[in-house]
């Protein structure tokens, strides 16, 4: 079984990008850009390659800042599955209902309550 791969330095750079084109937040389809609300600060990033399948499995976790409250978040999101999207909040782990919009390429994680402003870890699975 391979061993799971700790992306670290300027390899996680690339990683992230290759990883997910969509973990840049985006306002709306046509800017492309990420939001004046939700700055990702970190990614950390665990990696498992299917060599022969020419894909991989990993784990991501996302250091975001929100500038304001929100409920959800939404992001490009090209070819990536989600197992699961957690984030904590007051000690509770709240579980994030994904829906994924393939026309426009993006996933919109619904915590189903208001998120403070501040710092918040996004757990991808």
């Amino acid at each position: 079984m391979p061993q799971p791969i700790r992306i670290i330095s300027r390899a996680a750079w690339y990683a992230a990008a290759c990883l997910a084109l969509g973990t840049f937040f985006v306002l709306d389809a046509s800017a492309q850009r990420l939001p004046d609300t939700v700055r990702p600060d970190h990614y950390s990033l665990t990696l498992t390659p299917d060599l022969k399948a020419a894909t991989f499995t990993g784990s991501e976790k996302i250091d975001v800042q929100l500038q304001k409250p929100v409920d959800s978040i939404t992001l490009n999101a090209i070819e990536i599955k989600f197992q699961s999207v957690r984030t904590k909040l007051k000690g509770k782990t709240l579980e994030a209902v994904v829906t994924e919009d393939t026309d426009k390429q993006q996933a919109t994680f619904n915590f189903h309550q208001q998120l403070p402003a501040g710092k918040l870890t996004l757990e991808i699975e």
